[in-house]
């Protein structure tokens, strides 16, 4: 078995909407709440990427990209391409706002490889909660004060009613 290195992007989006701030999950194809992610493709930029996967995994577009959010690496065996190999893999994430009537839709599986079980809107205070993987902590923990500063900045509102 062999050990490679893989480079993935991805995002982290909310609306503020009247009935309050929303975060944008999909379940991965093991059953836990996470956040869309995929491989840098040749020639793409790690925020191109981002855009790209949240629109495959959540067909959210027309997003306003507030910041880059930072990098975590992780360590796995594949269970998809190679088999048994171990993967050494940096996931950048960037924190995107999508409009308030943005709706995440739920995807017809893909063919092959990891398969996205679903999407949905969660409560800003319920994002760090429903976040399943400890590797993201750090991320999501930056995610949810960063749109918690927008929203009072931009939208005056309280972000966790």
């Amino acid at each position: 078995m062999a050990t490679r290195r893989e480079v993935s992007s991805g995002g982290i989006v909310f609306k503020v909407t009247k009935k309050g701030v929303a975060v944008a999950f999909i379940r991965d194809s093991v059953g836990k709440w996470t956040f869309p992610k995929g491989h840098v493709e040749r020639g793409e930029t790690i925020e191109r990427t981002a855009r790209r996967e949240v629109r495959e995994e959540t067909a959210l577009k027309n997003l306003r990209l507030v910041r880059k959010l930072g990098k975590i690496t992780i360590t796995f065996e594949d269970r998809h391409v190679r088999k048994g190999d171990t993967v050494v893999k940096d996931i950048h994430y960037f924190l995107f706002e999508a409009p308030p009537n943005a709706r995440v839709k739920r995807l017809v599986p893909m063919e092959s490889g990891e398969q996205i079980q679903a999407a949905r809107w969660v409560g800003l205070k319920e994002t760090n909660q429903l976040s399943a993987y400890e590797d993201m902590e750090i991320i999501v923990e930056k995610a949810v004060l960063l749109i918690a500063r927008q929203v009072r900045k931009r939208h005056k509102k309280n972000p966790f009613s």
